[in-house]
């Protein structure tokens, strides 16, 4: 594949087995490919190592949490494993935690989260770090966003406050995640 993607929204299409969770996985640096490279800005993603990744905010298809962890224990975890500090951190995870929200269910352990609500802390984790190119492989994920938005007016404002940052972006029936890092030729 030789593909240039700029800033924008983009989604995967293709029957199972087409390999498109392959190419997320190569595109993110998860999986190295078998020739050619993926540049950032004309740097390579695999030379680049922790800085790219530092940058990316990935939520994978399937991913694993601690069941044993609160929601707020599990966000701090993976803020500290991405480097925030620890006032960053808590900072980061009670925001995020209202945007998705969850915070009335920060102290509730994770084995006893419904599906959508361990998928929306996915949703959390994925924005701590406040990474430059968050990607999304399920679109069902993205819909989460509408659901928790019409919830109630208090939980849209910090939507509406993620879109004028540019970090997420409202279509007419869903929210989705701008992978700005993929350059479109």
């Amino acid at each position: 594949i030789d593909l240039t993607l700029g800033p924008g929204v983009y989604g995967l299409l293709g029957p199972n087995g087409a390999g498109k969770t392959t190419l997320m996985r190569i595109m993110t640096d998860l999986l190295a490919p078998s020739t050619g490279r993926v540049l950032l800005d004309g740097q390579d993603i695999a030379v680049m190592g922790a800085a790219f990744r530092k940058k990316l905010g990935y939520l994978p298809q399937d991913f694993g949490v601690y069941p044993n962890f609160t929601a707020e224990q599990f966000l701090l975890y993976i803020a500290r494993l991405k480097g925030l500090s620890k006032f960053e951190a808590k900072r980061q995870t009670d925001g995020l935690l209202h945007m998705v929200g969850l915070e009335d269910k920060k102290q509730k352990k994770l084995k006893g989260f419904s599906g959508g609500q361990r998928q929306r802390v996915g949703i959390a984790q994925a924005l701590l770090g406040d990474p430059e190119i968050p990607c999304v492989v399920n679109l069902v994920y993205l819909a989460l966003f509408d659901a928790v938005a019409e919830v109630g007016e208090a939980q849209v404002l910090p939507f509406t406050g993620m879109q004028k940052q540019g970090r997420v972006r409202r279509g007419d029936q869903h929210i989705s995640f701008p992978c700005q890092a993929m350059r479109k030729r």
